[in-house]
Formats: structure tokens, sequence, C-alpha cells
């Protein structure tokens, strides 16, 4: 990408710079289907996204990752390697609970797979907060999920650099 990233502004601006910073470093990159019809700086959030998500898990499990914002999985291979939930203006429970429900689904549980909520810096105490509740504690949650500010968001593209 060239040019001076602009400064973010809404979700969906959020979910292009997180597809764009994804295919950069490589990724084959997925975004909610319901958000997929979205246009942002000339185009649609879905364009340069593969048209579906990898069957490799239960039917459940894939219907819980279409409607995860957006999904980082490797250039060869059907498993995700980033789930990323926008949490913009929306409280930061949904987006940890869409997750909850992707840990608690899969048997054999996660490996590798690394859960992030995208948010503005200011809300990271609420994100701990919420990440300290007992059920997130007790699926692993808590132990696989991140917290990313959307500075970190505008570094990662800006810099190529790979998520941290």
């Amino acid at each position: 990408m060239t040019g001076e990233i602009p400064p973010v502004g809404t979700h969906t601006h959020v979910q292009k710079l997180l597809l764009s910073w994804g295919r950069q470093i490589g990724h084959r990159v997925w975004v909610a289907k319901g958000d997929r019809g979205r246009y942002c700086e000339g185009r649609f959030l879905a364009d340069g996204c593969i048209e579906r998500i990898p069957t490799f898990m239960p039917a459940r499990v894939l219907a819980i990752l279409e409607n995860v914002d957006v999904v980082w999985f490797p250039s060869s291979g059907a498993v995700p390697v980033a789930l990323f939930e926008v949490e913009h203006s929306t409280g930061i429970l949904g987006g940890l609970m869409r997750m909850n429900d992707v840990v608690t689904t899969l048997v054999p549980p996660v490996e590798g797979w690394r859960f992030f909520v995208v948010a503005p810096a200011r809300r990271i105490s609420r994100f701990n907060g919420e990440l300290a509740r007992p059920t997130f504690q007790a699926s692993g949650l808590a132990r696989v999920c991140r917290f990313l500010s959307y500075d970190h968001v505008v570094e990662g593209m800006r810099n190529n650099l790979p998520l941290r």
C-alpha cells in the first residue's frame, strides 16, 4: 500500500486495514458474510477475499467463522491463523462471545489459532475486564485472545510487519 493511511473512522475501515495487512504479509483473507458488500475507499470489502471459508471442520464451526469480522488463512491450508473481531463502537463482549463459541465448539481444542479484539487503545481496560470473566477463563479463550489497538493495525500495515 502506498501513501498515507487515513485515520481510522469506522468499523468498515478497520476491517479494510486488517484485510489489506493480511494480504500484504501473504495470507488469504475472509471478511464476515454480512460485511462483504460494504464499500470502503473505492472498493468492496470482499474484493480480494476468498469467496468461501475452506471446509476443514464441522459445519457448526464454519457457520460461526463466517460471521467473524476478519479471518486470516495461510497461503496454502485451510486452518485459520488469526481471527479478528473489530469493536469500534459496539460492546467488546459480543466479539469475545463469538470467539468463545469457536473455542468451545472445537473438539479437539484450538491449536495455534490466534484471536484478537481490535478497538481503540482507550478500550483496553474494558477488554481486560471482560476477558477476566470466569467463562472465558474456563474455556481457555483468555489464554489465546489478545487486544490490538487501531494504532497497532495501522503500524503493521504501514511497515508490513508480521502479526505479534
